[in-house]
């Protein structure tokens, strides 16, 4: 079973309290709050709101549980948007790490009556949204787990080649995060495994060549990412590196659901030695390298030979 904090952006300030305090009591302890409102004067969410909601979460995370083990917690985003319009700066700044999830809504400026309705409306909207994301968040969960040599939901975010896998990724997130909050566990998983058909219509795994016997992923360049099976060894050794926040959420949770810390691909390149140049976990510059035979691929794309 895993633990839920749930993080909230948008809501204005004079009613941040108060809509939170409602979706707490309703929640029956289901999930942990954690939130930054807009402040008078302040007309959208900035990069600034999202440091600080994600500050607030490491620390709640870092109570419970130490970077060196497993994490059992799922994260969501749930954000305010009058229009429901995708929030750039968010998913800039939180995907793939964390599930996002929006609500539309406008400040009503009506009578005293005509506004509290308008309050009530916005904590309903937000405990569904919630509430759809817990289950959202178990259904990846046990996918990113049980299933993890076998699902493309842990190929790394910018090494994975591809011009449907970043879109693969975010429709799973809208599909589940959108389905009623009653939805069965089952009808999720139906709706999973389409949204991973549909992406192996363009990438289908690969069958071995050799002696080898499980199948891989290949990207468009030709790079083979081939699970590890029972001998994991990914971001939990990379301790001692210099890494910034957002590497170690990527490095513990994919679309918000927790996955061992320690899951990688073995690297090659139509199945011969790696040889060129990838992404790191951080930074935006190439790193040149070669593998010895393979390189090892984290999911948030921390990779050594």
């Amino acid at each position: 079973m895993i633990n839920f904090i749930f993080g909230y952006l948008g809501i204005p300030q004079d009613i941040y309290d108060a809509t939170i305090k409602s979706i707490s009591s309703k929640n029956n302890n289901s999930f942990q709050t954690k939130g930054v409102p807009l402040r008078a004067g302040e007309s959208k969410i900035e990069r600034s709101h999202c440091v600080k909601l994600l500050e607030k979460i490491s620390e709640s995370i870092c109570k419970k549980e130490p970077p060196s083990q497993k994490s059992n917690t799922g994260i969501a985003i749930i954000y305010v948007d009058k229009n429901g319009e995708k929030n750039e700066v968010i998913y800039d700044y939180f995907f793939p790490s964390t599930l996002i999830a929006k609500v539309t809504w406008s400040p009503c400026h009506g009578n005293k009556s005509e506004i509290n309705q308008s309050k009530n409306t916005l904590a309903k909207l937000l405990l569904d949204t919630s509430n759809c994301a817990r289950h959202a968040l178990l259904t990846l969960h046990k996918e990113v787990t049980e299933c993890a040599n076998r699902t493309p939901l842990l190929l790394p975010y910018r090494n994975f080649h591809s011009k449907k896998f970043h879109a693969f990724l975010e429709e799973v997130q809208n599909e589940l995060s959108a389905a009623p909050s009653n939805s069965s566990h089952e009808n999720l998983v139906k709706i999973l495994k389409k949204e991973i058909n549909s992406f192996e219509s363009h990438h289908p795994m690969q069958a071995p060549i050799g002696r080898g016997r499980k199948k891989y992923y290949a990207d468009e360049k030709g790079i083979e990412f081939k699970s590890p099976g029972s001998t994991p060894h990914g971001l939990l050794r990379s301790q001692d590196e210099t890494h910034d926040t957002t590497c170690f959420m990527n490095g513990y949770r994919r679309l918000g659901a927790p996955y061992n810390p320690a899951f990688h691909y073995d690297c090659t390149k139509q199945g011969s030695t790696l040889d060129g140049h990838l992404y790191y976990c951080h930074g935006n510059d190439k790193i040149s390298v070669r593998g010895d035979p393979h390189v090892n691929i984290a999911p948030n794309d921390n990779f050594r030979i």
